[in-house]
């Protein structure tokens, strides 16, 4: 396998849509604290790993199989295990960091965190799979990946800046939004082959889904923090 077109295959993708997050914040983070993020998203990989591979065997040494298997595999064990850890990555970065000053930073935090992990996660899948799976991936997994993030740094944004009431209100929909959408889209992914015209029409509408209301949740922020700044700019003026 040529090793720098095994690089270029596997982290182009990942290097397009962090420009994607980044490019649209209008108050640039500062690129080693998106750097360290980043970092910390391809670490997670580590207790990620382990602890997918206790919870697959377990599965198979309990004899569950079919269409049980797949649903827990998406939902209990990537859905809950990746999400999880990302949150709790996503929440100690942000809980005390001077540079979470705008509500679209949530966004780019969770997003930089998500894309670290998925970075490490296409590198592994390319090298066992071949570069046929980084074509599929760079439009499917990576993107999907991010838009899991957008939602997650979107309720963190309005948790950490809610009262007490709303925040946890917010922060539970950060943990349960995304695990809902990645189970979701495993699933229709590891179950294709029992019913592959549905779940594959499933599978479209739930990519257009994420894309559509992930858009609109960037959008929204964008417009928040812009609003909020002009609302400053004209008490000084």
């Amino acid at each position: 396998m040529n090793f720098l077109l095994f690089i270029l295959s596997a982290l182009l993708p990942v290097v397009f849509f962090c420009f994607f997050i980044y490019l649209r914040d209008t108050e640039k983070e500062p690129i080693w604290i998106l750097a360290l993020s980043f970092l910390i998203g391809a670490l997670i990989t580590i207790p990620i790993a382990g602890i997918e591979f206790f919870l697959t065997h377990l599965l198979i040494d309990l004899g569950i199989g079919g269409s049980l298997k797949n649903f827990l595999n998406a939902f209990a064990i990537a859905g809950v295990i990746e999400e999880g850890i990302k949150y709790i990555a996503v929440y100690l970065f942000l809980r005390r960091n001077r540079f979470f000053d705008q509500c679209y930073d949530g966004i780019v935090y969770a997003a930089f965190i998500s894309l670290g992990f998925a970075s490490v996660e296409n590198l592994l899948y390319i090298w066992q799979l071949g570069f046929e799976t980084a074509i599929v991936r760079a439009f499917m997994a990576i993107p999907a990946h991010m838009l899991f993030a957008v939602f997650m740094g979107y309720y963190f944004a309005l948790g950490f800046r809610s009262d007490q009431k709303k925040r946890t209100k917010h922060f539970l929909l950060a943990f349960i939004v995304p695990v809902i959408f990645h189970g979701l889209y495993d699933f229709f992914l590891f179950d294709l082959e029992q019913s592959p015209v549905i779940y594959f029409v499933m599978i479209t509408i739930l990519c257009l889904s994420l894309w559509r209301y992930g858009l609109r949740r960037i959008r929204t922020l964008i417009a928040f923090d812009n609003e909020r700044m002009n609302n400053k700019e004209s008490r000084v003026a």
